[in-house]
């Protein structure tokens, strides 16, 4: 399965790159080619996204349209810390998924960020 990852922040710095993706039990595992030696799982639920990124760089955010979840970050470098995910929009179709969310650090919107992802 080809997996098509794009995201965007809100000063229009962007990722976006193709990998192969395949299912693990119920997460989708794709090669993040945005960065060295760290790959993303995906779990895909109804009404529920769980990106996690393991490798060099260590992530995972709960997103629910609507809900400020904890989320944490950490990279190869030392770079760690928690963060809350407020998610404003999730759309889940059956190739396509859509995020829009806030990453929230100390009670203040550190940045926005807007994913999409196709599945082929």
């Amino acid at each position: 399965m080809v997996v098509i990852f794009r995201s965007v922040d809100q000063e229009n710095n962007s990722v976006s790159f193709q990998s192969e993706g395949y299912y693990d039990g119920e997460y989708l595992v794709f090669e993040d080619k945005s960065t060295l030696e760290t790959k993303i799982h995906l779990q895909i639920l109804d009404n529920k996204l769980i990106l996690i990124r393991e490798g060099l760089i260590k992530m995972k955010i709960t997103l629910v349209e609507g809900k400020c979840l904890p989320s944490y970050y950490k990279n190869d470098i030392g770079l760690e810390f928690n963060f809350i995910a407020f998610c404003k929009k999730l759309i889940i179709n059956k190739n396509k998924i859509m995020v829009e969310y806030d990453m929230i650090l100390d009670n203040e919107k550190l940045s926005s960020h807007k994913i999409w992802i196709i599945l082929h």
